[in-house]
C-alpha cells in the first residue's frame, strides 16, 4: 500500500483514517470511470443504418455531416472520428521515429535528390 499512497501524494499526510479512505475510494472509484466501455443496444435500420446515441455523439465531438472511419477488426466494428485515427497514426509514428528527427524534412531531401537525378539523366540524353 505504501506504493499506492506515494504515487498519488498520500505519503506523510496525516489525515483521519475515514477521510483517508474516503478520499482513496473517490480515487479508484474515478480510475474505475476511465476504464469503463460505455455499451448499448442499437438496431440495424433499412439500408444498414444505424444511429450512434446522442451522449456517445457528445462524448467524441461528432455532429451530421462529420467524416467517421470505420473498422472491421476480431469480426468487430470500430468506428472512430478522422481526428482520433490521426493522433493514433502520430503516436505509433512517435514510437519509431526518434527524437529531433524529422521526417518532413527527409522526404524534401529525398524528392530534391531525386530531381536532380532525373534533371541529369534527362540532360545526359
Amino acid at each position: 500500500m505504501p506504493g499506492f499512497l506515494a504515487s498519488i501524494g498520500l505519503i506523510g499526510w496525516i489525515l483521519p483514517c475515514e477521510r483517508l479512505n474516503a478520499i482513496i475510494l473517490y480515487i479508484c472509484q474515478k480510475a474505475s470511470n476511465m476504464a469503463k466501455t460505455t455499451e448499448v443496444r442499437v438496431h440495424l435500420g433499412e439500408g444498414g443504418r444505424v444511429v450512434i446515441p446522442a451522449r456517445f455523439r457528445q462524448a467524441l465531438g461528432i455532429q451530421t455531416g462529420d467524416e467517421l472511419i470505420l473498422r472491421l477488426r476480431d469480426g468487430e466494428i470500430r468506428l472512430s472520428t478522422r481526428r482520433e485515427a490521426i493522433r493514433n497514426a502520430q503516436e505509433i509514428v512517435r514510437r519509431h521515429v526518434p527524437s529531433g528527427r524529422s521526417l518532413v524534412d527527409e522526404l524534401i531531401r529525398e524528392r530534391r535528390e531525386e530531381s536532380l537525378r532525373e534533371s541529369a539523366r534527362g540532360q545526359s540524353r
